[in-house]
């Protein structure tokens, strides 16, 4: 999503694309593409409860010349069972059904712990994104914080993008 700066439509393509060299199925495609919208819209201040009123568009078409999936675009209002989640479709579903509930981002591990039995650790390093950057990096445990491998890189990588998105989009 950094990558492409502000470049809304670009970054959901982007998303598929770099998922397409080890997964070429098209509803994991479109999962990621539908990912990358829900982490533009909460870049933009869209709240985890306003996702299922429609399917995020942060940017006038976005999504191109196809449109999402119907299984997939289904994830925003599909109910989330405690079923193992193996699938891609029941881990956003999981995603979105712990981002509407928490209120902090401990509870939002624990609603993961309890929403999967399997994939706890994707679904929960999903919702842990998603949350970060709703509620920014002061609403995340410092202690949670300080056991992040690797943050000096990660403070780098993030100015790095945070100057490229200040950047005017290339409109060529």
């Amino acid at each position: 999503i950094l990558h492409a700066g502000r470049d809304q439509a670009r970054a959901i393509a982007l998303a598929a694309e770099c998922s397409r060299t080890t997964h070429q199925s098209p509803v994991i495609l479109d999962a990621c593409r539908l990912y990358a919208a829900l982490l533009l819209g909460v870049l933009q201040g869209h709240p985890a409860a306003s996702w299922p009123e429609a399917v995020p568009e942060p940017a006038a078409r976005c999504w191109g010349t196809k449109p999402l999936r119907k299984d997939v675009r289904a994830t925003l209002t599909r109910a989330h069972t405690t079923a193992a989640t193996g699938d891609v479709l029941q881990v956003l579903a999981a995603t979105r059904h712990v981002l509407g509930r928490a209120t902090s981002f401990d509870e939002a591990m624990g609603y993961t712990r309890e929403a999967v039995r399997e994939d706890a650790a994707l679904v929960g390093s999903l919702v842990g994104t998603l949350y970060g950057l709703a509620h920014g990096y002061d609403a995340l445990p410092p202690g949670r914080v300080a056991q992040l491998a690797g943050t000096e890189q990660l403070e780098r990588a993030s100015a790095a993008s945070l100057a490229q998105l200040a950047q005017p989009v290339d409109e060529a």
